[in-house]
């Protein structure tokens, strides 16, 4: 299955669950949400069983917190993981702040520069992460934040 094919689902997840819920009362956001939902967000039956294989892998991959499958087969109470909500509501992830952190300290090395050839390396430096781009230099501090070396 290719993340193609699963993202989408992954996002209907999360939009059913900025939906008011049927039997909740107009304005009232849940926490979990179940394959019923999905297909519901999706266009499609609320018993459609081509959910069945994305939400596994999407389960097993860690964007699930919590679900399970009913004795009818359907899934319920599934939660986005922190790293789903990272992926399709733009929460922070790991080393996002310090990227931001990063750039203020470059800039204020470049405004402090004793020399010309410190200001030098400086912008040099911020050139190349500016180039390298967020995500990237993002994903690396993140990994050296969680991971270490």
């Amino acid at each position: 299955m290719q993340w193609n094919e699963v993202r989408p689902i992954l996002q209907a997840a999360y939009d059913s669950l900025e939906r008011p819920q049927s039997g909740r009362g107009l304005g009232h956001l849940v926490q979990m949400t179940g394959s019923e939902e999905i297909n519901r967000t999706l266009g499609r039956e609320p018993d459609d069983r081509r959910l069945d294989v994305p939400l596994k892998y999407l389960q097993d991959a860690g964007y699930f917190e919590n679900s399970y499958r009913a004795g009818d087969g359907s899934w319920v109470n599934i939660s986005l993981s922190e790293k789903s909500l990272q992926l399709v509501a733009g929460w922070p992830r790991p080393g996002d702040d310090l990227y931001d952190r990063l750039l203020t300290i470059l800039e204020q090395r470049i405004d402090e520069a004793p020399t010309a050839d410190e200001k030098s390396r400086a912008e040099k430096l911020r050139a190349a992460l500016a180039s390298a781009g967020r995500d990237l230099v993002v994903e690396v501090i993140g990994n050296v934040a969680t991971k270490g070396l």
